[in-house]
């Protein structure tokens, strides 16, 4: 399974830096949706709401990271 920062330096060189990972809770957001296995965060509220989600134009760069590594 790729690391958060791999995934991110993946999408922002073949975006051509278009596309800048600024959260990894994106990530955790895209891997939440595709129901891939995530551990809780230390900092996560206790009442399991995001307060970022990821944006509709970034999830489809997440997505093509996932199967780039095999995640899905």
């Amino acid at each position: 399974m790729a690391t958060y920062q791999e995934i991110s330096d993946w999408i922002t060189t073949t975006t051509y830096r278009q596309i800048k990972i600024s959260h990894t809770c994106w990530i955790a957001h895209a891997k939440e949706i595709c129901n891939i296995p995530l551990r809780r965060a230390w900092n996560r509220p206790k009442n399991g709401h995001r307060k970022i989600l990821c944006p509709p134009n970034v999830f489809p760069y997440i997505l093509a990271a996932f199967i780039r590594y095999n995640m899905l």
